[in-house]
């Protein structure tokens, strides 16, 4: 029965590399407002007014960096794919697991309403950075 047990909770070393590697790039990013003093924050297109200078290394640092948005929700979903079907081997029922991820979900979402949109003074639905 152990070793049943145990193949299952097996870790997948590439998915594991990968998130080491999106945690180094992220930390680069957000390490590298506090040895550019120069870094632009709001580096949006729509914020970008013709003319404005934008160094090359702050475009790299950053053009690297934004694959790391969408890595993690790539292996959020890895994730729970691989938890639901462990829960169903375990013989948890598929409405169980579902609640529990809506919970989750909306715990989550109330969380980022709450904190971050009382901490900022305006509503925020997003990933928000205070420059």
């Amino acid at each position: 029965m152990t070793e049943s047990i145990d193949q299952y909770q097996q870790r997948i070393a590439a998915i594991d590399w990968m998130r080491g590697i999106v945690m180094i790039l992220m930390a680069l990013d957000h390490a590298s407002g506090f040895f550019n003093d120069g870094r632009i924050f709001a580096d949006s297109v729509l914020l970008y007014e013709n003319g404005s200078i934008f160094a090359n290394d702050q475009f790299l640092t950053r053009w690297v960096t934004h694959i790391c948005a969408p890595t993690f929700v790539f292996l959020t979903g890895v994730s729970i794919a691989i938890s639901h079907a462990q829960r169903l081997r375990q013989g948890i029922s598929q409405t169980i697991i579902d609640r529990e991820l809506w919970v989750r979900g909306v715990f989550i979402a109330m969380l980022d309403i709450c904190v971050l949109s009382l901490a900022s003074g305006k509503l925020v639905l997003q990933v928000y950075c205070m420059p």
